[in-house]
């Protein structure tokens, strides 16, 4: 008969750091290229990074985030609306940093034949 050893994680106690510690760039890194395409994380989303970075530092362990998830959800749901808006804030400015990129990846110069040129972060214009 087989018999499943039950072990239950144990989350370290610690408080999501205030202000927030992750960058912009921190988060536009850890997605994909088809990824800046989409929508900034959310609030939430970006408080779970937040979260996992600290959790990192804290222990060597891979955890799941089925695992941990909802101890993340109740600690968000206790946050203040001062934590809150900040992480707000932030998703706000990764919003403003992916529609920056859209708009450089999307520009068209006019050639001196008049013909369109697509130029993009990999070519340069001469």
């Amino acid at each position: 008969m087989n018999v499943k050893k039950s072990t239950k994680y144990k989350i370290p106690l610690f408080k999501v750091p205030f202000p927030p510690e992750l960058t912009v760039e921190e988060i536009l890194n850890s997605r994909s290229e088809d990824k800046l395409k989409s929508r900034a994380p959310n609030r939430y989303l970006i408080y779970r990074l937040a979260f996992l970075k600290e959790l990192r530092k804290r222990t060597d362990d891979n955890v799941s985030m089925t695992k941990i998830s909802s101890h993340i959800s109740s600690m968000w749901f206790n946050e203040t609306t001062a934590i809150r808006d900040a992480y707000k804030n932030l998703s706000e400015q990764v919003e403003n940093r992916l529609t920056e990129i859209r708009q450089k990846e999307n520009l068209v110069f006019i050639n001196k034949d008049n013909s369109p040129s697509g130029i993009t972060d990999n070519n340069q214009c001469s």
